[in-house]
């Protein structure tokens, strides 16, 4: 059994996967920079791509996940449309309702930028030999699951890896 944590200090574990996703994010944030991505607009175009085909999610559904208003989300679709990066479309089941499309320029950029972050992340971690890497992803996917199944604020992402944005596991923001 792990000692106490002393009143003020961080627990070990919490903290080192706090401070390893910030310096993880930080060098995203560069290679991102490369391809004139923020991580935001990164989060946005991985939730459509691992949507699956057609890459379609609604607006609406990207905004509540995001945690953003949905003007917010509306200044971000513009930004990601006008670099033709995604299309504005009516719904697939409401009409009424206005979906976004990743293109294919925009899974085309996707393609490059995690082909790079992949490069990125072999340097990084030249380090470690590959079965430490493979352990480290099952044990990151134990924390991961015992979080997400004990947390009030539970999400279903329309991928296989977690995300920043993703669809609410029962549909409520759609």
């Amino acid at each position: 059994m792990p000692a106490p944590v002393a009143r003020h200090e961080f627990p070990p574990l919490l903290d080192q996967l706090h401070r390893t996703l910030s310096l993880a994010r930080a060098r995203l944030a560069d290679v991102l920079a490369e391809f004139g991505l923020t991580l935001a607009t990164f989060d946005t175009l991985r939730a459509l791509h691992h949507a699956g085909p057609p890459y379609q999610l609604a607006i609406s559904r990207l905004a509540v996940c995001g945690s953003l208003s949905a003007s917010s989300m509306t200044r971000r679709a513009d930004r990601l449309e006008e670099r033709g990066l995604i299309v504005r479309e009516p719904g697939l089941e409401d009409r009424r309702a206005v979906s976004v499309r990743l293109t294919v320029a925009g899974r085309q950029l996707l393609d490059e930028v995690l082909d790079r972050y992949a490069e990125e992340e072999q340097h990084l971690l030249a380090p470690m030999p590959d079965s430490e890497r493979q352990m480290l992803t099952v044990l990151l996917g134990r924390v991961e699951d015992s979080i997400s199944s004990s947390s009030p604020r539970h999400w279903a992402c329309p991928m296989e890896e977690p995300p920043t944005i993703c669809s609410q596991a029962d549909g409520a923001g759609s």
